[in-house]
């Protein structure tokens, strides 16, 4: 029996919605989130609701997650 070769799996790849990688000062680290998605939703949600800041989230390639920041800007 010859054996079958077997690629290795994609790495998931966090920053799909392609934020940046360095966050805006200044600022302050909220959350960090796996899934992209979750931390834009978070973001807006958050800049709709508290009038006077502004959300917004970048990728971390150190720990592959996406951080949800507050701009104190």
């Amino acid at each position: 029996m010859v054996p079958l070769a077997v690629a290795p799996a994609p790495a998931f790849a966090a920053n799909t919605c392609n934020f940046p990688s360095q966050a805006t000062p200044p600022s302050r680290f909220i959350k960090s989130y796996s899934n992209c998605s979750d931390c834009r939703t978070e973001a807006y949600k958050r800049s709709q609701n508290i009038l006077g800041f502004r959300y917004y989230c970048t990728y971390n390639p150190s720990n592959n997650l996406n951080d949800l920041h507050q701009y104190l800007g």
